[in-house]
């Protein structure tokens, strides 16, 4: 089943680099059932060579009225939906969290 979380990215932080750690935590966290996902496709549909459908998460950006809203959207099993949401959205708070303190302490540093 597909599922998305959204997250608005407040202005000051570095969205670029932060959309592309949440990318790679997002294919992680949800790499077996993106697999179990596409494989299931391929065995309803007798498809062979290169699949028409892909399970990898996505991540978007979206304008907002202050910084940048992300949807991320990735496959899951329903029995562990809620599960997998908490987990990347706590994922996605700590890494903004970082990203945030990230240039404060490298200006504290100089």
């Amino acid at each position: 089943m597909w599922d998305e979380i959204n997250v608005s990215i407040p202005p000051g932080v570095r969205s670029y680099p932060l959309i592309e750690k949440i990318r790679e935590a997002t294919i992680k966290a949800t790499e077996a059932n993106a697999k179990m996902a596409e494989e299931e496709w391929k065995r309803v549909t007798h498809e062979e060579g290169l699949p028409q459908f892909s399970a990898t998460p996505s991540v978007d950006m979206r304008p907002a009225g202050q910084g940048v809203d992300i949807v991320v959207r990735y496959i899951t099993r329903a029995g562990v939906r809620l599960e997998t949401r908490n987990r990347l959205f706590e994922t996605v708070v700590e890494l903004m969290r970082q990203e945030r303190e990230a240039p404060q302490t490298v200006a504290a540093m100089t």
